[in-house]
């Protein structure tokens, strides 16, 4: 979704893209119990 918001890609919006990309990968390391991976359950799609 950043992707798109970020299209076309000049100046200002890769400076956005990438800060986003880097604040997240921060998060994921500073506070890792807000962001967890777990594996999909297709049991309970019907």
């Amino acid at each position: 979704m950043l992707y798109h918001v970020c299209r076309p890609l000049n100046t200002w919006h890769g400076v956005l893209f990438g800060l986003m990309g880097v604040l997240f990968i921060l998060v994921i390391c500073v506070i890792p119990g807000w962001v967890q991976l777990v594996p999909l359950d297709y049991q309970t799609v019907t």
